[in-house]
């Protein structure tokens, strides 16, 4: 689609142009298939949404993102690591899950279809969780969006399949590393790990580069191990940024993606100024901003989160960060 010049999308109505949806080259890198809008009926009234959404497996992904099946796949675009898995990985994944976490079920078959979409099927990775646990978060506990936030990561972990496991760390003043999050105790996570949140006792403060150097330091013990994607969560309150951006220059080196992830709050510092930060060997983080995580649905999450993900793996590769 980035060989397209311009071109748009209009909505009209007797014979004047309502809404409009522009499109050009610069707006496009991998996609083969785009979604620009859905027309639906809803309460008896005719609806369109402004879709946008690109599919970097071309027709293939898009008939997928609706469930369809593919009989032949002679086209698809290969990914961006090793190569694909075969269907029966995907269906021993999806049994495990059934017997022991039954209630992700959906989230690791609709995960799957977002990593397809963006040509990241069969990719080997670490997945990382980092929790704000200051006291400005707590409401996100007791209300279970820290939970719900779980079960949605977890199926990521289970299909990149490093070793089917999500590393999970919380943080306030200080860093704490918590177990591992996996389909025999993903279940209430937050309440029964450790104690309980509440007793996870890393203070009241806010101290991100604490624990962004700790997850550097363990994802960098390993120069043979898979590349690792961290999702970091916080409700902003963001104030030491320059020893964030420090870390974030450095961290470019080393093969970690960085997704940061507001929630609920404000003042998020340099977390918003993260895709213009120079100084890099490759841009290493994003960052997005919701008010509450059901506003999204499954998918619409799934695709936010692996949004540059697949532009960070291509650029790693290709400045050495990433060794095949």
């Amino acid at each position: 689609m980035r060989q397209l010049t311009s071109g748009r999308l209009c909505l009209i109505e007797q014979g004047q142009i309502k809404a409009t949806i522009a499109l050009h080259s610069s707006d496009f890198a991998d996609e083969r298939a785009l979604m620009l809008a859905e027309v639906y009926r809803k309460s008896g009234i005719w609806r369109l949404s402004a879709t946008g959404q690109g599919f970097n497996g071309g027709l293939d992904a898009l008939v997928r993102h609706f469930g369809g099946e593919i009989a032949e796949d002679e086209c698809s675009q290969p990914p961006v690591m090793p190569p694909p898995k075969q269907e029966s990985a995907h269906l021993s994944l999806e049994k495990r899950v059934e017997k022991q976490a039954p209630q992700l079920v959906n989230l690791v078959k609709t995960a799957r279809l977002s990593l397809e979409k963006q040509g990241l099927q069969g990719l080997c990775a670490r997945v990382g969780l980092v929790l704000d646990v200051s006291g400005s978060m707590y409401h996100q506990y007791d209300n279970g969006r820290v939970q719900e936030l779980l079960d949605r990561v977890l199926p990521l972990a289970l299909h990149f399949d490093d070793d089917g496991s999500l590393d999970v760390w919380a943080f306030a003043d200080r860093s704490r590393r918590l177990d591992c999050a996996v389909l025999g105790n993903i279940r209430a996570y937050i309440n029964t790990i450790h104690g309980g949140w509440r007793q996870w006792n890393v203070g009241g403060g806010n101290n991100e580069p604490c624990v962004i150097q700790e997850v550097i330091n363990e994802y960098r013990r390993d120069p043979q191990a898979p590349p690792a994607y961290v999702l970091f969560v916080s409700d902003g309150g963001i104030y030491q940024n320059q020893e964030i951006t420090r870390l974030m220059r450095e961290g470019a080196r080393y093969p970690i993606f960085w997704q940061f992830m507001g929630i609920g709050g404000r003042n998020y510092g340099v977390l918003e100024q993260l895709d213009t930060m120079t100084g890099r060997i490759v841009d290493n983080c994003g960052f997005f901003a919701i008010d509450d995580l059901r506003n999204l649905t499954e998918s619409q999450l799934y695709d936010r989160l692996l949004q540059e993900f697949p532009d960070w793996l291509r650029a790693a590769q290709s400045k050495g960060v990433i060794h095949q």
